[in-house]
């Protein structure tokens, strides 16, 4: 049986549609994980006593500032949506914090003993199918993390209550996909100890190069390995609104 551990970071929502309690109930009984949680220092009382004291391990940290855009000022990426950002300058002022999850998951990651042959990174706010198969992915952890997502609308929308999943495809075209290249899907990140490098994210972020989001989870997880080794999934799991 493999050991798993399970890391939950960001801010943690009480109201949304599906409580958070849940949630991590059905991923703890799904993975058979140890979980390891994190907020910022300031909304420790946000996180439910259980949480702090009782279940798993709790690690808050110090928040980042942010003095450079993570979107629009690291270099750039391949990525045709990342390009589209930049260029449009879209939604600049939700995105400046989008790198923050990379950083508090490598503030938890230091805290958590290095005795497991699976990492798992997600959310507060993220909801699992706790039908679907996700064993069936760690024979791919050995050449890259494997990140899992869904979109509830547009040509790759994807029912994550389902049990079925789609592979994006390892290709480059834009015209094919933009879901894969120089990003890695993040709602859900399966990795091994070697495919995460804290020292690395935190000397980005430091240079002001750390990018956002699922190209950032692509840039410290995928790129020092050549970057194509990592593998997108739609379905398994979905962020809760």
């Amino acid at each position: 049986m493999k050991k798993i551990a399970i890391s939950f970071t960001g801010l943690y929502r009480p109201n949304i549609q599906i409580p958070p309690m849940k949630s991590i109930e059905l991923m703890k009984k799904k993975f058979g994980a140890d979980l390891y949680f994190h907020t910022w220092y300031g909304r420790e009382h946000e996180v439910p006593e259980v949480y702090r004291t009782q279940i798993g391990k709790f690690f808050p940290s110090k928040e980042p500032k942010m003095d450079y855009h993570p979107v629009f000022d690291p270099e750039p990426t391949t990525n045709p949506k990342h390009h589209w950002y930049r260029r449009t300058r879209f939604d600049g002022r939700k995105t400046i914090n989008g790198n923050k999850q990379i950083i508090s998951y490598a503030q938890l990651f230091e805290m958590i003993p290095k005795k497991y042959d699976i990492y798992i990174k997600t959310r507060w706010d993220t909801a699992i199918n706790p039908k679907f198969n996700f064993e069936q992915f760690y024979p791919l952890l050995e050449e890259g993390p494997v990140g899992f997502m869904t979109r509830a609308e547009g040509p790759n929308a994807h029912d994550y209550t389902l049990t079925k999943h789609r592979v994006v495809p390892k290709t480059k075209s834009e015209t094919e996909n933009n879901d894969w290249h120089d990003m890695l899907s993040d709602t859900i990140v399966m990795h091994k100890e070697k495919h995460f490098d804290p020292k690395l994210v935190m000397k980005l972020h430091r240079e002001k190069q750390l990018l956002s989001s699922e190209w950032g989870w692509w840039q410290v997880m995928s790129k020092p390995f050549g970057g194509d080794g990592h593998t997108c999934i739609y379905g398994g799991c979905h962020i809760i609104r």
